[in-house]
């Protein structure tokens, strides 16, 4: 039942281009946020082309890793951010 139910979310993702937050937000709800991690790497803008987006994509990508208790990950994120960023 949870591959099902993975499948279909894939496929709605894929379906809507696996560029929305909202996509990414219903594969995390599918039990699938190593998969929504993955794409967040792919597909998140670029802080210098969309410092907003990407702001928004990197909550997102933060609060999957502090679900899944991620700490090491968490601070290697943060420790990237360019200066007076964090």
């Amino acid at each position: 039942m949870l591959l099902l139910l993975l499948a279909a979310s894939a496929s709605a993702v894929a379906a809507s281009g696996l560029r929305s937050i909202e996509a990414i937000e219903r594969l995390v709800e599918a039990g699938a946020a190593g998969l929504a991690l993955r794409v967040i790497a792919e597909e998140q803008p670029q802080l210098s082309d969309s410092p907003v987006a990407w702001q928004r994509w990197e909550r997102l990508r933060l609060a999957i890793l502090e679900a899944r208790e991620d700490w090491p990950a968490v601070i290697a994120r943060v420790a990237e951010y360019p200066p007076g960023l964090a």
